[in-house]
C-alpha cells in the first residue's frame, strides 16, 4: 500500500495540529502494509510529514520508502523544503515542469 501526504503551505502551529501530525506518521510507519510514502515537497505540512516520517525511519519496526515529489527541480523549492527532502526522502521525482506565474502555477496542480 502507498501513501501520500499533500498540504497547506501555512498551517498553524498549533499544539493540536502538532500533537495530529505526530501521530499520523506514528500510525503510517508503524503499519506493515504501507511500503512507500510520497510527500508533495512544498515546505508546509508536506515537509513536516516528511520530517515526522524520516525521523522514525530508523525506530519502527517495519522499512518505508519516503519519496518527494516536487513540481520542478529539488532547487525550484524553498531552503527548508530541500534541506528535509536531501536529509529524508530515499528519492526524489522532479517533474521539471517550470514553476511560473503566467499560466497560474500550474506546475503545482501537475504535481498533486
Amino acid at each position: 500500500m502507498n501513501v501520500s501526504f499533500s498540504g497547506a503551505r501555512k498551517y498553524k502551529t498549533s499544539q493540536n495540529n502538532i500533537d495530529t501530525m505526530q501521530r499520523i506518521a506514528y500510525v503510517v510507519m508503524g503499519d506493515s502494509k504501507v511500503e512507500k510514502i510520497y510527500f508533495g515537497g512544498a515546505e508546509g505540512v508536506d515537509t513536516e510529514m516528511l520530517v515526522r516520517c524520516g525521523k522514525l525511519k530508523n525506530v519502527v519496526p517495519y522499512k518505508k520508502k519516503l519519496i518527494a515529489i516536487v513540481p520542478n527541480t529539488i532547487k525550484d523549492q524553498p531552503e527548508f523544503a530541500q534541506k528535509a527532502i536531501e536529509e529524508y526522502a530515499d528519492s526524489v521525482i522532479e517533474l521539471k515542469n517550470p514553476i511560473t506565474q503566467d499560466d497560474g502555477y500550474k506546475s503545482y496542480r501537475r504535481k498533486n
